[in-house]
């Protein structure tokens, strides 16, 4: 797999390509610089989708907005493009469905969710979407953010409380970082996505209030 230079933008857009080719020329891209995966869009015009990706030192940001369609991490695809990875996703748009480890998660704009990607999952947004994804080396998350392995996948809900001021603090660091990648400061960033991550997982390990 490609590495990306460090601070360096990647970027992908379906519209570029025949409809008849904008799923794999979608998943190829995925497995470059994200993680394997196949993709399935029902619209009559065929997947429109954006993608930038960025390394920031151990962390790699996506910026990821399209029409509604699914992706799945199949057990085949988990076995051909291995990954050791913790996935950190915030839904900004779109109602979502998250499946993995027979957990089936609803997702609503503001929700964030973690899951190992060393499993396979289904992942699903139902209109117009956008998300941020930051792909944390399984080493690095489950040394320095969870002392726990994931038991599946962990919902954060957006919509009030810790989750609310966190999952917004997630959404502020991922986009600054994408918007302005020519001023990012590596080390305050992986620091900040760590402290984020540690007081999610602390407050769901809880079941109470992660905000100190």
């Amino acid at each position: 797999m490609p590495s990306l230079a460090p601070c360096a933008v990647n970027r992908i857009a379906t519209d570029a390509f025949p409809a008849s080719q904008r799923l794999d020329q979608w998943e190829a891209y995925n497995a470059s610089f994200l993680v394997g995966l196949r993709c399935s869009s029902f619209s009559d015009e065929g997947l429109k989708a954006r993608q930038s990706n960025m390394a920031v030192g151990q962390l790699a940001l996506a910026d990821i907005d399209g029409n509604a369609h699914v992706i799945e991490r199949t057990p085949q695809l988990v076995r051909q493009h291995p990954k050791e990875s913790v996935f950190v996703s915030l839904v900004l748009s779109s109602g979502a469905f998250f499946y993995q480890e027979h957990s089936c998660l609803h997702l609503v704009p503001g929700d964030l969710v973690i899951y190992d990607t060393r499993h396979a999952y289904l992942f699903g947004f139902t209109h117009q979407m956008h998300q941020f994804l930051v792909d944390t080396p399984a080493d690095w998350f489950y040394r320095d953010c969870s002392r726990a392995q994931l038991p599946g996948p962990i919902r954060i809900a957006g919509e009030a409380g810790s989750g609310r001021v966190l999952n917004h603090a997630f959404k502020n660091l991922v986009g600054d970082a994408m918007a302005r990648p020519e001023g990012v400061d590596q080390d305050r960033m992986q620091f900040e996505a760590c402290d984020l991550l540690r007081a999610m997982m602390a407050g769901e390990a809880a079941g109470s209030s992660a905000l100190r």
